[in-house]
């Protein structure tokens, strides 16, 4: 936990520094950058929270962590190895179905921006390239899951960083809010997929032997996805109201700015204590 929390107090200060710069950079509400950018940045994180975060991993770390104490290693692997490949399956899928229906989407999430046609072309364009950071997430979790599995959280703590650090990369240079919008949307796909490859790194050093394979929906995988069914309802709730809340303050210029920028306070003592305590204790207590 002391090692998760003292991670996280970094990565929040790098994101208290991206925030400070894209937020000079973008503006609020005297351009239409900086609510076109946030609408990117929150609606593959809607999924995210819903999936990667919350249901999967509350599903996966038990399993994996039973099968690591009771059935090895090799069994173990076997199990996160199928279900990377239907949560990579899974999420690609829904990023797919996203992009192509982006437009008539966003009508509805963002409904206010239909007043301003540039704002609601700009918010279409940046969701699309944000949208792939959903598998890259999972894919994370997965391995994520698989290092505090292993009692290593060093990199479960220090991954999230990753995407404060190439943000604060990308927008710094920038000087023009809607080419700033553009780099640090591109910048969170390059984070994503970075962030990925730094959790897999980690799990093949801590000695696990995961591999891409073929999806295969063993009886496993169908018991893995019932437990997730509960950890979805009770994560839509949350995020449907969320998703309410933004589809009305899409009505007020720099709303969703303003918003974003107030979440971060509360979410600064929920990640320092109570997720922290969380991800130290649920691998011990699923061996246990």
């Amino acid at each position: 936990s002391a090692i998760y929390s003292a991670l996280t107090l970094v990565s929040r200060f790098l994101g208290l520094a991206r925030d400070l710069v894209i937020t000079a950079r973008l503006g609020a509400s005297q351009t239409i950058a900086a609510d076109a950018y946030y609408t990117a940045l929150t609606f593959p994180n809607l999924f995210r929270r819903m999936f990667a975060e919350g249901a999967f991993a509350a599903a996966f770390v038990p399993d994996y962590s039973k099968r690591l104490a009771s059935e090895g290693k090799e069994a173990a692997d076997r199990f996160a190895a199928d279900a990377l490949a239907t949560m990579a399956a899974a999420t690609v899928a829904i990023t797919l179905v996203c992009e192509l229906a982006m437009p008539w989407i966003m009508r509805v999430y963002s409904y206010g921006f239909l007043d301003d046609p540039a704002k609601f072309k700009l918010a279409v364009i940046l969701t699309m390239i944000t949208m792939p950071y959903l598998p890259c997430m999972v894919i994370a979790a997965l391995f994520a899951g698989v290092l505090t599995a292993r009692g290593r959280f060093i990199i479960y703590g220090l991954y999230p960083s990753l995407l404060n650090v190439v943000m604060l990369a990308a927008v710094l240079p920038q000087h023009d809010p809607t080419r700033a919008a553009y780099a640090a949307s591109i910048a969170v796909i390059v984070a994503g997929v970075s962030q990925a490859a730094l959790c897999w790194w980690g799990a093949h050093r801590s000695g696990a032997r995961i591999h891409p394979r073929h999806l295969r929906l063993t009886p496993q995988m169908m018991v893995l996805i019932r437990r997730m069914v509960p950890g979805v309802i009770a994560s839509s709730a949350t995020q449907i109201n969320l998703f309410i809340s933004a589809m009305l303050a899409s009505q007020v210029d720099g709303m969703r700015t303003w918003l974003n920028v107030a979440e971060r306070f509360y979410q600064l003592p929920l990640s320092l204590v109570g997720v922290a305590i969380g991800v130290a204790l649920l691998p011990r207590l699923s061996t246990a």
